[in-house]
Order: C-alpha cells, then sequence, then structure tokens
C-alpha cells in the first residue's frame, strides 16, 4: 500500500460544499483535476502540491477517496488497498521499526527507512515494498504488493516430522548431533557441543537441549547442536518450542537451517535461514532472519524482522521457503517475508537443499553481549525444550 499522496481537486467552495452533503463517490469523473500529460513528479508526503507545484495527474489504478475541504479546494487522496486491519501506509508511516543484532540494533520509522532507500537509487514501490516486508509487523500496510503475505496451506503435505516420543536417546537415524566446540563458531561461543545423552535427550514427549557450565574439552560450558540429516528444496518448516528454563543472560537458542553443499562458497555467500533465534538479555523477543553475502550481521546489512512473545509458553515457530519469498511466523502469524528481487545469487542463493539445526549455545557475540550469569548453567542448567519439528512441501 502507498502512502498518502496528495492531489488538488479544483473545485468551488459552494461545489465542494455541495459534493460534502451529497456524498457523491470520489470517482465522480466531474470530480478530477485536470489531467496534465506533462506531469509524472508526484507530491511529496505532506507536501502542498501547489506551493511546490507538483502534483499527481491521476491515481493511476489506486483507491481514490476525497480528502481534506482547504477552505476553497479539496484535497484529493490516492490510496493502495488497505491491509488486513484497514490500516494504509499513512497510518504506520512513524510506527518505529528496529533491526540488528549482536547488539547494534537500529531504530528507525517506517517511514524514515522508506526515504532513505529512495534516497539511495532505490524505486518507491521496491523500497516499500522491501520494508514493509522486512519489517511486516510494523510496516507491512506500506506494501504495494499483495496477496502472499500469509501463510499458505493448499498444496502441501507432510514429508517429514520427530515428534520426540517416550524417553532416552534422540533419533539417531534423524539427527546428527555434532561433538565439537567449533572454535567458538565464527561468533566466539563459549560452549562445547557434545554428542551426550546429558546435554540432547528426549522426556515426557519432548526434546530437551541443555546447556550446563561444566569443563569439558577446554571449554566451561557444554550443550547440544543437533542437525537434521535429511535436508530439503523449499516447503514449511516448523518448530513447536519453549524455553521455560532457558532464558538466563548468556542464552542463545536457535532453530535454522544451512545448507548441506556450500554451492556458492562458505558463509554466508550460500545462505543460511534463521526460523527462530533468542537471546537471555532480551527474554521475550524472537528474531527471523535471512543472511547471504549481500545481506548478513558482518556488515550490519542482514535482513530479519521480531516479534515479542512470552517464549515460557509453547509456541510453533514456521518459516515458508517458497523459489521467490520466504514468511516467517509465530503460531501462523507472519512478521516477517524476504522476497527474491533478483535473480542473483549474492541476494537469493536459496536454490538449493537445507538442512533443520536445533542448538542453544552460550554466550558469544549476541548472546553474551550483555554477559553471563553463570550460576544459570548450575543444576539442570538451561534448556531449550522442542515438543515436534514437521516439514511440509507441496505435492509433486
Amino acid at each position: 500500500m502507498l502512502r498518502l499522496f496528495v492531489l488538488l481537486l479544483a473545485a468551488s467552495a459552494s461545489s465542494g460544499e455541495a459534493f460534502r452533503n451529497k456524498r457523491r463517490s470520489a470517482n465522480d469523473e466531474t470530480l478530477r483535476p485536470e489531467m496534465n500529460a506533462t506531469t509524472s513528479e508526484c507530491t511529496p508526503r505532506d507536501e502542498d502540491p501547489w506551493s511546490t507545484g507538483r502534483q499527481i495527474p491521476c491515481c493511476s489504478g489506486l483507491k481514490e477517496e476525497i480528502g481534506q475541504w482547504a477552505g476553497s479546494r479539496w484535497y484529493y487522496l490516492c490510496k493502495g488497498s488497505s491491509s488486513d486491519d484497514g490500516s494504509a501506509c499513512a497510518d504506520v508511516w512513524n510506527n518505529m521499526a528496529c533491526a540488528g543484532q549482536f547488539g547494534n540494533e537500529e531504530c528507525y520509522t517506517c517511514g524514515a527507512r522508506i526515504e532513505w532507500l529512495t534516497s539511495q537509487g532505490t524505486p518507491d514501490a521496491l523500497a516499500r515494498q522491501r520494508i514493509a516486508g522486512e519489517f511486516f509487523a510494523q510496516c507491512g500496510a506500506c506494501a504495494p504488493e499483495g496477496g502472499d503475505t500469509q501463510l499458505e496451506t493448499e498444496g502441501y503435505e507432510l514429508v517429514w516430522q520427530d515428534e520426540f516420543h517416550g524417553n532416552g536417546a534422540i533419533d539417531l537415524s534423524k539427527w546428527a548431533p555434532v561433538h565439537s566446540h567449533g572454535n567458538g563458531f565464527g561468533n566466539n561461543e563459549l560452549q562445547f557441543y557434545t554428542n551426550r545423552q546429558d546435554n540432547a535427550f528426549v522426556s515426557d514427549g519432548t526434546l530437551k537441549i541443555r546447556a550446563h557450565r561444566e569443563w569439558y574439552g577446554g571449554r566451561r560450558f557444554t550443550s547440544a547442536k543437533l542437525e537434521s540429516r535429511a535436508d530439503w528444496l523449499y516447503g514449511k518448516f516448523h518448530v513447536r518450542a519453549r524455553l521455560l528454563k532457558g532464558t538466563a543472560r548468556g542464552t542463545w537458542a536457535a532453530n535454522w537451517m544451512m545448507p548441506r553443499v556450500s554451492s556458492y562458497g562458505g558463509w554466508p555467500r550460500s545462505g543460511e535461514i534463521d526460523i527462530m533465534e533468542h537471546v537471555g538479555y532480551d527474554t521475550g523477543k524472537v528474531h527471523g532472519t535471512v543472511h547471504t553475502q549481500a545481506y548478513h550481521h558482518s556488515i550490519g546489512t542482514q535482513i530479519g524482522g521480531s516479534m515479542h512473545v512470552d517464549v515460557k509458553d509453547w509456541h510453533t515457530y514456521t518459516v515458508e521457503w517458497r523459489p521467490d519469498l520466504m514468511l516467517f511466523a509465530c503460531d501462523d502469524h507472519v512478521y516477517q517475508l524476504f522476497r527474491k528481487e533478483a535473480e542473483d545469487v549474492n541476494k537469493w542463493p536459496f536454490n538449493h537443499k537445507f538442512y533443520v539445526i536445533l542448538n542453544m549455545a552460550v554466550g558469544g557475540d549476541w548472546g553474551g553481549q550483555r554477559g553471563i550469569d553463570d550460576g544459570a548453567f548450575d543444576g539442570d542448567g538451561q534448556i531449550m525444550e522442542v515438543d515436534w519439528v514437521r516439514v511440509e512441501q507441496r505435492k509433486a
């Protein structure tokens, strides 16, 4: 949806008053301003077109409405279609949209983000689409396009699942546990991921990934990282999880995806999809993010959205990955979109198979940004609990 643009409707005070009384349709041809074939420059937001000399000659197929009466003239409004809740871009223009990870969060309004992109040469419609997608919960009403901002169900069928029934060890036919400290895994993380049942186990019908304070392999914390043995190209990926005892300062819980084969080179060239990430010092804020060569946190350009939930309760975190679009959702509520904008693998390397990863890191560049509550990792430690993981794909 486009923000409100102003077009002045030439009319006398009497004819304007008559219009107001009769409530004629805004599409009444007799109320349109005179068309000027040479006028192509749009009126900037909140500017009077008669003082600037710039005006839109018509609404170009957008919804047309009569706006404010200015004493002797009517303002003509060109509006995009409304979002599900009836909000237009103007209504969300000043909403605050925050982005960033690893303690480097920056907050600007939806309008400021759109205007910055256009100032860098991004076409207005694309700037709106990009900001509306990245900050869908805050700025979604600004998207010029519609119809593909919700999760789809038609044509999908369940192709893989782990319901974590029973008690004991994880199903090694479905999961490969990592056994390594990974030299911090590129993020200065402090844990040693083990293949022990102490760190990843099934009990009472759920998977527990447990981060615990203990010396092991030269590290002072242990935890678990599970990688699915199967991988997929496109689909809907769901993880139902909670952090009932997993929100201490220093925790970094994640459900995410990586490619088995680095078709376009090492990280981030071949892509990364973060279904859900949560850091303990910012309890209740969950993130969905993509990383590519053009968009990744090392250069501050990663694209991701976030929303606030009670992470101690059960929630289903989802990414729907289509050939040209990703939708991130919590309990089927979409809060972030990432669209394919061009045939450029630096921006969209998501055309090869990815596998699912479940892990609980300790510390690191993001999780440890505000320090670590060491004592919280004693005893039972910090636990990410997973009820199930399910993968759906469209029928062939």
